[in-house]
């Protein structure tokens, strides 16, 4: 990747990154919830309080992919051009981390009732990401764009549906 499109793919991390780590504070928060609801075998609350969490953490991380777009690149632009990211990128960053953080909040839930079955996909996707991101990289040209399409295809593949439905199933078959 040029030097270039390095530290506009950054600049773009920092605020994809930042976005959904501070939209994800609410997953985060509700944990004691489930561990608690979980002990309690209150199902339907632990699948209540989940389900309203995800619903603000995907809202937050909209309206703030928005305000940072419309709002904060524009003065970052005024400043100096040649660093904002595209839309194309920013949203195939803001794609990545947004799915990355749905999935490890599934994962955590899933950690909260005692079961840890997810360490060797995480470990398989980040190799199948470490093989195939330097392919991509030369094949297109450094292209900073290709190279967030394959990070979120490889999560795609697998750990995006799979940690929701566990996590589903696991509460349905305890009810």
């Amino acid at each position: 990747m040029p030097l270039g499109q390095v530290g506009v793919y950054s600049l773009g991390v920092q605020f994809a990154s930042s976005l959904t780590v501070g939209a994800n504070a609410v997953s985060n928060a509700v944990h004691p919830y489930v561990q608690s609801a979980f002990v309690k075998r209150d199902f339907e609350g632990m699948g209540i309080s989940v389900a309203r969490t995800t619903k603000l953490y995907t809202l937050t991380t909209i309206i703030g992919s928005f305000v940072v777009y419309f709002a904060v690149f524009p003065v970052l632009h005024f400043f100096k051009h040649s660093s904002t990211p595209s839309l194309a990128l920013f949203s195939m960053l803001m794609l990545y981390y947004f799915l990355f953080y749905l999935q490890s909040s599934f994962a955590a839930y899933i950690a909260d009732m005692n079961e840890i079955p997810y360490m060797k996909s995480f470990v398989i996707t980040s190799v199948i990401f470490l093989l195939i991101s330097p392919i991509s990289l030369s094949l297109s040209g450094g292209n900073a764009e290709i190279f967030v399409v394959v990070a979120v295809v490889c999560q795609l593949v697998y750990n995006n549906w799979k940690w929701p439905m566990f996590f589903l199933s696991i509460k349905l078959a305890s009810n």
